[in-house]
């Protein structure tokens, strides 16, 4: 089965691993534009990652969670040290 067309741009988020659909190309229907976040969290977003981030973990930043997500937990649950 041939992968569906898409005029955004398939990317991971560098948070959780998960691959998602960026609409920065139109930001309407962006993701970033659907969630608020404080500033000082969209702040430390770009300090910590060069990439945009799913929907599902800028709605867990919305909701107080910690920049470090499943995908760059190390096997003890912990963030990555350096």
């Amino acid at each position: 089965m041939p992968a569906r067309p898409t005029k955004h741009e398939l990317k991971t988020c560098p948070r959780c691993g998960r691959l998602f659909e960026c609409k920065l190309n139109n930001p309407v229907h962006c993701d970033c534009a659907r969630v608020v976040l404080p500033e000082e969290t969209m702040l430390a977003i770009q300090e910590r990652f060069r990439d945009c981030l799913c929907l599902a973990c800028l709605t867990e930043l919305a909701d107080g969670a910690d920049l470090a997500g499943a995908g760059e937990r190390g096997a003890s649950g912990d963030a990555p040290i350096g």
